[in-house]
């Protein structure tokens, strides 16, 4: 008799794809998202750039079915053009702007995130950074210096530039320490 093996399936639904309605505050998760699919192989990132504008909502949806046909076609023609295509349209020198100012006011606990982690914390900061700052796209350390300077200042001793050169060390460094980073910022406050 023929033994079964257990092997993954490779299909991906359509409904597992992250939707867009259009809103500036959504995109920098949006593209966090999707990116996690695109980068799964080259293949994807071609089947993604002419499916995923069916996962569009609303202002996202009204403005890619107003766009001439050309444009539609150049922007399914690759995951590139596709991010492109968004990236004129919606993240301008506003929305830039918009999202710089609201990275720089980033602090811990602010309102809303009372029960963030430190590790959260400088997650979300990690994330605005990858968007906001292009000189940071392949470059740990750039990356490290940005985030450093939201930090809250107690937690400086333990993350500098000298202790955390690379995301990757930082974010280790970030979860070993969670608990006594938090207790400094609770004396400092």
């Amino acid at each position: 008799p023929r033994t079964e093996r257990w092997q993954v399936n490779h299909k991906i639904p359509l409904s597992s794809l992250p939707k867009w309605n259009g809103e500036g505050k959504t995109l920098i998760d949006y593209l966090t998202d999707l990116t996690l699919y695109s980068d799964l192989d080259e293949m994807m990132k071609s089947d993604i750039a002419q499916i995923v504008l069916t996962r569009f909502t609303y202002t996202a949806k009204d403005w890619f079915t107003t766009l001439p046909s050309e444009a539609q076609r150049v922007a399914m023609s690759s995951f590139n053009e596709f991010i492109l295509c968004l990236w004129e349209h919606f993240m301008d020198v506003h929305w830039i702007d918009e999202h710089t100012i609201e990275y720089k006011e980033m602090c811990f606990w602010q309102t809303g995130h009372t029960k963030e982690l430190p590790l959260q914390f400088i997650q979300c900061c990690l994330k605005y950074s990858c968007f906001l700052f292009s000189e940071n796209d392949e470059n740990d350390v750039g990356m490290v210096h940005h985030v450093l300077r939201v930090q809250p200042a107690c937690w400086a001793i333990h993350l500098n530039t000298k202790s955390c050169n690379t995301v990757v060390e930082l974010l280790h460094k970030l979860k070993v320490m969670n608990e006594g980073l938090i207790t400094d910022w609770e004396r400092s406050e």
